[in-house]
């Protein structure tokens, strides 16, 4: 999830993950329940429903929001 965030993806991410804290519903992703499968596809489908420049939009704040977590955060 670290990985497509600093890649400047947007998420698509299980609530129920530590991951969660990486997305902001509708500014860089999409919290889905992975035990409901039009869930998921909600998610998924929303992702690719992007225009281009939406997605840069949302990739960027994945990026912004992914640095606060680097190795020394975890570290402290």
């Amino acid at each position: 999830m670290n990985e497509a965030a600093a890649a400047g993806l947007p998420l698509v991410v299980s609530r129920p993950t530590g991951a969660g804290a990486l997305v902001h519903e509708g500014r860089n992703g999409f919290l889905v329940d992975p035990g409901d499968a039009a869930d998921v596809a909600r998610g998924l489908g929303n992702v690719m429903a992007l225009s281009p420049e939406r997605r840069e939009e949302m990739g960027a704040e994945s990026r912004r929001i992914v640095a606060a977590w680097g190795p020394q955060r975890f570290a402290a």
